[in-house]
């Protein structure tokens, strides 16, 4: 009990290290038809060049169904990981699936996304894409500004412009 105590404290100290230079990734592990079904869980194993890899935490995952974990800014290869439920932490021998060693790209994408399981037991294959959050574009009020109702929905209605909740001109 004790030695799980000092690992975790290491462990978070490791991570605490790594959050205060680190970069996010996003995983789309293909859904329930791909990666994400008998409560799998992710993480990354990253690196620098040739230098010696490390886990990520395991990966969250939002809102959206898309998985996240932050890795060491310095880090320019990764590897995802999918890991047996029973994982207490991210470990070689409990890997069910992986991809192959991958890039990041100069480019930026940060959104790996699982689109087959690999031929004869190869590394499953995916692509890179750029994770997309939803930002709401920013309403500017004034005090003669009103909500109203038109065309069956609500809308804010400031001079002669209408603006429907997100901000978009409504016409």
């Amino acid at each position: 009990m004790l030695m799980k105590k000092i690992f975790s404290i290491v462990a978070l100290s490791l991570m605490s290290i790594v959050a205060m230079n680190a970069k996010t990734l996003y995983l789309n592990t293909g859904g329930s038809e791909l990666w994400d079904q008998a409560d799998a869980k992710f993480a990354i194993w990253h690196w620098q060049d040739d230098n010696q890899g490390q886990w990520s935490a395991f990966m969250t995952k939002g809102a959206d169904g898309i998985y996240s974990a932050e890795i060491a800014e310095s880090s320019n290869k990764v590897i995802f990981v999918r890991l047996n439920a029973d994982a207490e932490a991210p470990d070689w021998e409990k890997k069910w699936n992986q991809t192959g060693d991958l890039w990041l790209l100069e480019s930026g994408e940060n959104q790996f996304n699982i689109t087959g399981w690999g031929s004869d037991g190869g590394n499953s294959e995916g692509n890179w894409s750029f994770y997309a959050t939803t930002a709401l574009p920013e309403i500017v009020t004034q005090s003669t500004a009103r909500k109203i109702m038109y065309g069956n929905q609500i809308v804010i209605k400031h001079g002669n412009t209408f603006v429907n909740i997100l901000g978009g001109e409504v016409k």
